[in-house]
């Protein structure tokens, strides 16, 4: 008699763990945002794709992992007024450019490598959480997040491209990665909000012909971006005008990524998101 009371209380206890597992599945299925709502384009590796419209009404949208039975790779051309709100799903590795400005939350996970130019411009973000592995952050990508209270900058990042975050009035403070390579000119100009800014002192940055004379201070945050308090800081980079390289180094790193001229990357992988 114990045996059975002993088994048919195991069996209801696995029963009710299938019925909770079932139950959170079934949540976490309800919170997707339907694959109706996104259309796609098959990307080169005809095994992923890349959303390409939102088509929804939705304010708040979670990307679902796949669409079509296909993994979601890259993010871009979402435009819409009405979305306040984006999850992103494990997996993307490209943030494209979007037309979002009512955005206030995005969440970005570990995948994401590359954050394209204009991938954020003009949202309503106040604080932004980059996960460690994104390596590229491009021109004007949080322009005018003029909301933006807070960014950190994970240790992956290489590069930043120009004017990111120029116009990011309420941002207060900033701590360079030591990996970044590459800041280009007025990455955040006109941040007037900041007080404080931290960069290594071994970190290694290319300028590009014609700006030869301009302090670092003046070429990465533009001479009105004048709040700053970190005296220390201010008089460091004011006095530092090499922005010179190893011919060598910057040779290794021109191949690696194919950089041109004008500092945009396009290596085979950052082309395999359009």
């Amino acid at each position: 008699m114990k045996t059975k009371k002993i088994v048919s209380a195991l069996f209801a206890v696995l029963m009710a763990g299938v019925l909770s597992l079932g139950t959170a599945y079934a949540q976490n299925r309800a919170k997707s945002t339907p694959e109706s709502d996104f259309e796609v384009r098959l990307l080169d590796d005809e095994e992923s794709v890349t959303i390409v419209k939102y088509t929804g009404k939705a304010a708040n949208i979670v990307i679902p992992a796949t669409i079509q039975g296909c993994p979601v790779k890259s993010i871009s051309g979402i435009d819409s007024k009405i979305v306040e709100s984006i999850v992103l799903p494990d997996g993307v590795e490209y943030i494209g450019k979007m037309r979002v400005y009512n955005l206030k939350s995005v969440v970005i996970p570990a995948s994401v490598k590359y954050i394209a130019d204009n991938a954020f411009d003009s949202c309503k973000l106040k604080n932004v959480v980059l996960p460690e592995g994104v390596k590229y952050i491009g021109e004007s990508a949080f322009k005018y997040c003029d909301q933006l209270e807070s960014i950190n900058l994970p240790e992956s990042i290489e590069y930043i491209g120009r004017w990111a975050f120029s116009g990011c009035e309420n941002l207060k403070s900033l701590s360079i990665p030591s990996a970044c390579h590459v800041i280009e000119k007025e990455a955040f100009g006109a941040c007037n909000g900041l007080t404080e800014v931290k960069i290594p002192g071994n970190i290694k940055l290319f300028q590009f012909p014609g700006d030869e004379n301009q302090s670092l201070f003046d070429y990465c945050f533009a001479s009105y971006s004048t709040n700053i308090k970190s005296l220390a800081v201010v008089k460091q980079l004011k006095n530092c005008k090499p922005f010179k390289i190893d011919p060598n180094w910057y040779d290794n790193y021109t191949d690696r990524y194919n950089w041109n001229v004008s500092g945009n990357i396009h290596s085979q992988f950052y082309k395999s998101y359009y």
